[in-house]
């Protein structure tokens, strides 16, 4: 008999605060200019279009939370939950190369007119200049249906982001893609994303600054999708 499965709502909470903590960490060793610190962005870089992480790449991570019993079915949240924190992981590392400021960013308390997750990001950035194959390679994001994580779709996303500066929550994007793998949850997160998509403009600002960090979003209210 397998044992009881968490709480779906229990598991998204920790993949959050597990993929939120990891990212400050590796961050903190890669900023401080730490050996460790480049190598482990530079494996988790090397993952393939398959997300299997070489072991190599895992020995530079801290994910002891997520990780299920042997005994845990393959329909296990947690399992999802793993794989999910990965994946953002990845892709953060290819968000933050040769980035000095912080390319991971979870909103501000009492902020509500910003959006980091994935719509919200890459709408920043299609308002901000010339960004003509980001609404289609978006759209494609949000009708596929892959059978598992849509990574191959994500990476030039986030490299599209990295070049424009424009931060991504990632402690999210791993709450999504969980979310992804759940019943009736990959239809769910995509109409998220195009919310937030659609919804979010840059606001205009009385100076000329770009900084990632002090930009602002209206939002313009639409029919959800």
């Amino acid at each position: 008999m397998h044992p009881r499965q968490p709480d779906p709502d229990t598991v998204l909470d920790l993949v959050r605060r597990t993929t939120d903590a990891e990212i400050d960490r590796l961050l903190n060793r890669y900023l401080a200019d730490a050996p460790d610190g480049a190598a482990a962005l530079a494996h988790l870089r090397r993952t393939g279009n398959d997300g299997v992480l070489s072991p190599t790449a895992w020995s530079y991570l801290r994910v002891d939370p997520l990780l299920p019993p042997d005994t845990a079915p393959d329909d296990d949240p947690r399992r999802h939950a793993l794989n999910a924190a990965t994946t953002a992981l990845t892709l953060w590392a290819h968000h933050q190369q040769s980035q000095r400021k912080r390319m991971h960013r979870t909103p501000r308390p009492g902020r509500t007119d910003t959006s980091l997750d994935l719509g919200g990001a890459l709408s920043r950035l299609a308002h901000a200049g010339d960004n003509a194959s980001l609404t289609p390679r978006f759209t494609q994001l949000t009708r596929m249906a892959p059978a598992g994580l849509p990574t191959t779709a994500l990476r030039p996303l986030v490299r599209c982001l990295r070049e424009g500066g424009v931060p991504l929550d990632y402690a999210e994007l791993a709450v999504q893609l969980t979310r992804w793998r759940l019943p009736g949850g990959r239809r769910a997160v995509q109409r998220r994303w195009s919310t937030s998509f659609f919804e979010t403009r840059p606001a205009p600002r009385p100076d000329s600054s770009t900084d990632p960090e002090t930009v602002t979003a209206v939002t313009i209210a639409k029919d959800t999708p």
